[in-house]
């Protein structure tokens, strides 16, 4: 265990933790084109929750829960040009 940015403590004789879980749940949505023909570009839309458990047995017995949700989201663009002999365009 550590405190505000300090040296590290090992403390695992002292402290014991439990079962502890996690459970996340996302969906999301993404779309893209192309514009060019060499050229796409797109985006992604996204939502999550979860619920995280944590469950301390010494030296008290002490449980507790985390409930976390959000969206996330973002753009992407793909660039693609011809290389190597398979592509050589002057044979054409």
């Amino acid at each position: 265990m550590a405190i505000n940015d300090g040296d590290f403590k090992d403390l695992s004789d002292i402290i014991v933790f439990g079962p502890s879980s996690a459970d996340v749940k996302t969906a999301n949505a993404r779309f893209d084109t192309w514009i060019l023909p060499f050229l796409s570009v797109g985006g992604f839309y996204g939502q999550y929750t979860g619920t995280t458990t944590v469950n301390l047995v010494a030296p008290i017995e002490f449980g507790a829960t985390s409930n976390a949700g959000g969206a996330y989201w973002g753009f992407n663009t793909v660039g693609v040009f011809p290389a190597g002999p398979c592509c050589d365009f002057r044979r054409l």
